[in-house]
């Protein structure tokens, strides 16, 4: 499935750009560097939703989706609001003009909004507050020389600054002289009614995507990114499991302090993991999310592999820390090239156990989800952030 994304989006992009996303992410010869700011930021939209359609295949699908930056992107594409050709229109001519604009910089701070915003200069025309993760999470944008100062200033004073690889400064006034220009180059897209509700993050909250026009992804370029509100957003209205959908988890921890500070108890769980791009990883991911309560089709992952289906482990034959209750129902399957090796009926232990490590926990894209309240019926809402 994965791959089959890819391709559905390799051919949406094609009229757009003048390289392949697979040889790029193959690294084969003649292709540009994904150092480069447009090959990136397209690329990571095509993995995006390739991976969306990948937790898809097992079952796991959102009840919300929420997007940061270009994540807003592909988080429409993936609810329905916008079709694949207009949402690689928009990635593949919003990273062109991100590629030209003057050189920035921009860096992680862990300080909150206010604290920010406190700071001599901020917002009035050095560095700009480009994106409010959570309680103590921001991202700050500018000049290369007012960045590097302000960098300087947060480490003598013991907090946490860390500059991030880019050269350009996007969510700032560097922005301001692409408007005409995405305006242009944005014309005619064609936003619908969302399958999947869509939490904004340049309006924090849900929005009818209808709105999602050229004007919508200036502002998305232009304005700070309020991840930290959208998510206080999907925790008001019941969300409590996420799902991270992108190559390296980078979300997972402000959406834990948002919920931590709100007194919500949720889950968060990633899809890969740098150097670690491959089919385990994402069923690990997958097993972590079951085991945080989010159904998965298993049989899908195993169908035509060649496993079988054995009888339920009796409970004389499990670890005595292990119970029926803990363990839900716990199966194995032999013969499968994904399992073989990694356990068998004998090693359960407080180390390896449980054999759903390997087999059995749920997965979804970087989306909250949402249970109802009673426990014997039990709905698992989910929601997708790109």
């Amino acid at each position: 499935m994965f791959e089959r994304s890819l391709v559905a989006c390799e051919e949406a992009l094609a009229p757009h750009i003048d390289w392949s996303v697979r040889a790029v992410l193959r690294r084969e010869a003649g292709q540009p560097p994904l150092s480069r700011v447009d090959v990136a930021q397209t690329s990571l939209f095509a993995v995006m939703v390739a991976l969306s359609a990948q937790w898809q295949s097992l079952g796991v699908r959102p009840d919300a989706v929420v997007g940061h930056s270009q994540g807003e992107i592909a988080a429409a594409c993936v609810a329905g609001a916008l079709s694949l050709a207009d949402a690689a229109k928009v990635v593949a001519r919003r990273a062109a003009a991100v590629r030209e604009l003057p050189r920035g910089r921009m860096a992680a701070v862990a300080l909150s909004r206010d604290e920010v915003r406190g700071r001599p200069g901020v917002d009035r025309g050095r560095p700009w507050l480009a994106a409010d993760n959570g309680p103590r999470s921001t991202v700050i944008s500018g000049e290369p020389d007012a960045i590097c100062a302000l960098l300087d200033e947060l480490g003598a004073q013991g907090i946490r600054a860390t500059g991030l690889a880019v050269d350009y400064a996007s969510h700032s006034a560097h922005v301001d002289g692409l408007r005409e220009r995405l305006s242009e180059a944005l014309d005619g897209l064609r936003p619908r009614p969302a399958r999947t509700r869509f939490y904004s993050t340049v309006e924090p909250g849900p929005l009818d995507t209808r709105r999602l026009t050229s004007a919508y992804w200036y502002r998305n370029l232009r304005r700070p990114v309020e991840f930290h509100s959208a998510v206080r957003a999907l925790l008001q209205d019941g969300f409590s499991r996420f799902i991270e959908v992108s190559p390296h988890p980078v979300l997972t921890y402000p959406v834990l302090e948002t919920a931590e500070w709100a007194g919500r108890s949720v889950s968060v769980v990633g899809s890969l993991r740098r150097g670690k791009g491959d089919e385990r990883r994402f069923l690990l991911s997958a097993a972590e999310a079951y085991c945080n309560g989010v159904p998965v089709a298993w049989k899908n992952v195993f169908s035509g592999r060649g496993a079988r289906h054995l009888d339920i482990i009796p409970q004389e034959e499990l670890h005595p820390s292990v119970t029926w209750q803990s363990a839900r129902s716990v199966l194995h399957w032999e013969r499968c090239p994904l399992v073989r090796g990694q356990q068998s009926r004998h090693e359960f232990s407080n180390q390896n156990w449980p054999l759903v490590r390997y087999l059995f926990r749920h997965c979804m894209l970087n989306y909250p989800t949402r249970v109802a309240e009673c426990p014997c019926r039990t709905r698992h809402r989910s929601t997708g952030m790109g």
